[in-house]
């Protein structure tokens, strides 16, 4: 008859409760570089695409203030890709006038604006992306998004398997 062999490994159960509270952490990190890497992309291709002003010393300043912020809770993630807030055209202008910008196509497209009046870059891209009553849309972040679209699905996809050793 065969003997009975008992034994009892102690720690298990910590083992387990560190590795049920580290996996979630795991994915986590995995999905916030997958989103990080991927909204690069889209605001690369944002900063090329956004309108310029033609001249002054705000020129260039939407597509050097387009930025990415990834949030991931509970694991699920997005991120947030455009201006930056708290960034202002020309603040306190002494006369009313316009912003005049240039868009990738050569097209022009001038906003107007009010003496001494603050216009944030986020206020100046939501008119460009969208149109106004005078001025028509140029939606930039619009054709950013569409034109990277594949590379962005590829690129979350192969960090979440690098990641994760998938």
């Amino acid at each position: 008859m065969a003997d009975i062999v008992e034994f009892k490994i102690e720690g298990l159960e910590e083992l387990r409760k560190a590795f049920l509270e580290n996996l979630p952490r795991e994915a986590s990190m995995a999905i916030r570089e997958a989103l990080v890497a991927s909204g690069e992309i889209i605001q690369d291709s944002m900063e090329k695409n956004a309108p310029r002003e033609e001249s002054g010393p705000d020129a260039g300043l939407l597509a050097n203030n387009i930025v990415t912020k990834v949030k991931v809770r509970k694991g699920r993630g997005y991120a947030l890709i455009g201006p930056k807030r708290g960034v202002w055209y020309s603040e306190g202008r002494k006369s009313a006038g316009v912003i005049n910008f240039i868009t990738r196509t050569g097209k022009r497209v001038a906003l107007p604006v009010k003496a001494g009046a603050k216009i944030s870059i986020a206020h100046v891209s939501r008119f460009l992306e969208f149109g106004t009553s005078r001025a028509p849309a140029d939606p930039f972040m619009t054709r950013a998004y569409e034109s990277t679209r594949a590379a962005v699905q590829d690129c979350i996809v192969s960090k979440l398997r690098e990641r994760l050793k998938l």
